[in-house]
């Protein structure tokens, strides 16, 4: 996969063609209407450069946070689709594991990111809406 998104990259993310693009976008969001994923195509294209995204996917790939998330103390709130075609759901419930004070919220569907009109658009909202309200208050030492 990784090998895959860079030369997808590397071959047409410049492209007025949206299909290298939509490669990405069919994978962080494949039940976003049409309409949201020809806007998100071009979204990607005038936000992020193609180097960037390169160098990004490179450092994301080598990436390894395992010791910092378990000394992360403050309380964290993660929510994952179960179907996420970018990042596993085992990837998300382990990371989960390690960090000492998290609060863990399997969504609906195989988004990576909230898309609304979407089951996992609201369960989503509603755990950082509850999750903000409980921890508003608390003093991480």
């Amino acid at each position: 996969n990784y090998e895959a998104s860079m030369k997808l990259i590397e071959l047409g993310w410049d492209s007025e063609d949206p299909t290298y693009r939509r490669y990405f976008t069919s994978r962080i969001a494949p039940e976003a209407t049409p309409e949201m994923v020809r806007d998100f195509d071009q979204l990607q294209k005038i936000s992020v450069p193609r180097e960037n995204l390169h160098n990004f996917f490179d450092f994301d790939a080598h990436l390894d946070v395992t010791d910092e998330a378990k000394s992360i103390k403050c309380p964290v709130l993660l929510v994952h689709s179960r179907g996420d075609l970018m990042v596993p759901f085992s990837d998300g419930e382990y990371l989960a594991s390690l960090l000492k004070n998290c609060q863990f919220v399997p969504l609906a569907g195989n988004n990576h990111a909230l898309v609304p009109g979407t089951k996992g658009f609201d369960q989503g909202v509603n755990a950082m809406e509850e999750f903000l309200r409980n921890t508003e208050n608390i003093n991480v030492q």
